[in-house]
Parts: structure tokens; C-alpha cells; sequence
């Protein structure tokens, strides 16, 4: 594995036919102190995955509460997404206090998910292998320079040299 960069400028170029948005940004994330390179490519894929709904991230990683987060003008959960598995009374809240719940797991993670989420008819679960976690990781640098097209719930990503196809799952409707 590569060491992450400290802060990545992210020139991103966001294509989505279905909701007609074009558009070029640039972002820059931070690594959180003493963040492995697996859950900062998981939260740059996140970032992406996410990228319309306009979610807020956390400013720190703490396991508590969600990775990132939409709120609705009541300060209500519309959207509580979770990189690390919660605990079963932590995903219980989290289904509680929002409409929709989803959980970035690895192949690991995911049959452990699967029997948390039994009654939680708002949490999804986005499976992100381990292969695309370590392909995703080749494409950061200090300053990436991405195009992401997102057909239905399909991202494909790519770096100009690498590309990459990632189901993100129907969060959006």
C-alpha cells in the first residue's frame, strides 16, 4: 500500500445524465490523524458515490456517528452513511434518527452487516470489495484529476489511465 497524502486536491469532473448535472469542481480531503490508507480510499470513494445529494463530512473519525450526513432544515437525518461497521445498538440509533441508512462494508464486513440489518427496512448496504478499494488507491496522488459518470446506480471513475466501475445502490430515490 501507498502512503496517503495528507490532503488530496481533488479536480473533479461530475457527469449524471439522469439528473442533467454537468459539472467541475475541486475538492480538497484531509486524511484524519492516524487514518489508514484503506478508510481514507473508502471515504474518497464515499465522497464520490454520494457527490449529488451534497452530503456534509465529519471533521474527525470518531466511530460514533456517521461518516457522512445529509439534514433536512429540522436538523433531521435524511441520510446517515457509515464507513466502519456501527455496533448493532449504534445502527438501531442510526435507523431511529434517519430515513435512510447506508453502510460501506468490505467482503468481510458484509454477511456480519446483513444479519444487523434484519428489521432496519431504511439500511442498505454498499459493497465495496477489496480489489476496487486497492484499484482506487493507485489513482491517489497529492492532486488527482477524476471524471466520474454516474448512469442510474453505476459509478464509473477514472484517472485517464485507470478506470473503474462501482455499484453505489439506489440511495437516491
Amino acid at each position: 500500500m501507498q502512503v496517503i497524502p495528507k490532503v488530496v486536491r481533488l479536480d473533479l469532473q461530475y457527469n449524471a445524465e439522469q439528473t442533467h448535472l454537468y459539472c467541475h469542481e475541486t475538492l480538497y480531503v484531509g486524511a484524519y490523524p492516524h487514518e489508514d490508507e484503506d478508510h481514507f480510499t473508502r471515504r474518497l470513494l464515499m465522497l464520490l458515490a454520494l457527490y449529488e445529494a451534497h452530503p456534509t463530512m465529519t471533521k474527525t473519525q470518531t466511530g460514533k456517528g456517521p461518516d457522512f450526513y445529509l439534514l433536512d432544515q429540522q436538523q433531521h437525518y435524511l441520510l446517515w452513511c457509515a464507513l466502519d461497521l456501527p455496533s448493532e445498538k449504534q445502527l438501531t440509533s442510526a435507523s431511529h434518527r434517519a430515513e435512510k441508512v447506508l453502510l460501506f462494508c468490505n467482503e468481510l464486513e458484509q454477511r456480519k452487516a446483513q444479519g444487523m440489518i434484519r428489521g432496519h427496512t431504511n439500511v442498505e448496504i454498499i459493497l465495496l470489495t477489496t480489489s476496487l478499494i486497492n484499484e482506487f488507491q493507485q489513482m491517489i496522488k497529492p492532486h488527482m484529476h477524476i471524471a466520474v459518470w454516474r448512469d442510474q446506480n453505476n459509478l464509473t471513475i477514472t484517472d485517464g489511465e485507470l478506470s473503474l466501475d462501482v455499484m453505489t445502490g439506489d440511495f437516491y430515490h
